[in-house]
């Protein structure tokens, strides 16, 4: 329960309003797009039914759109695309694990990935870790980037890559 918790409280609150359309988030996703427009632009994509639904979205945010599986860097990932009011709000790509991945080998991976966003968007503005998880962010521009590993008993339990509008768009 207190790991739920602290990836809420890392999942940075948004405010109530929806972001401007037109921001960047993930490849050709943009802020204010519809699911049919992300269902064209990403033919792999599937609607998800309301029993596949999580609630990782933007307040009163909902995933109405899923990629089962899409390779970033050689590793499989899950594509997770929230909407509120019908608009594009996130996008989360979710680490698809292959078996229990060891502290070490999620320190080994975070640290690829971190490398590797980094290239893409500069150094991160901020990095935050505790004994349950580690936070990476990036801004760029409109867009915000972060990285978060959520970890238990040494081991890791969640590995997201989250793209939203930034406190700029």
């Amino acid at each position: 329960m207190r790991t739920l918790i602290l990836l809420a409280a890392l999942l940075v609150a948004l405010p109530a309003t929806a972001a401007p359309a037109g921001i960047p988030l993930w490849e050709d996703a943009y802020t204010g797009m519809s699911p049919e427009e992300i269902l064209r632009f990403f033919p792999e994509a599937q609607r998800t039914s309301p029993d596949q639904r999580a609630k990782k979205g933007p307040e009163g945010g909902e995933e109405l759109v899923r990629i089962p599986r899409v390779q970033i860097a050689g590793d499989p990932y899950r594509g997770h695309f929230y909407f509120r009011d019908g608009r594009l709000e996130r996008v989360v790509l979710e680490l698809i694990p292959q078996g229990e991945m060891t502290f070490s080998e999620g320190l080994k991976k975070t640290e690829k990935v971190r490398d590797a966003l980094s290239r893409k968007y500069g150094e991160p503005t901020k990095r935050t870790s505790s004994g349950e998880g580690y936070k990476v962010d990036w801004d760029n521009g409109r867009t915000d980037i972060h990285l978060m590993v959520i970890t238990k008993s040494y081991k890791v339990k969640q590995f997201d890559i989250v793209y939203e509008a930034g406190s700029d768009g």
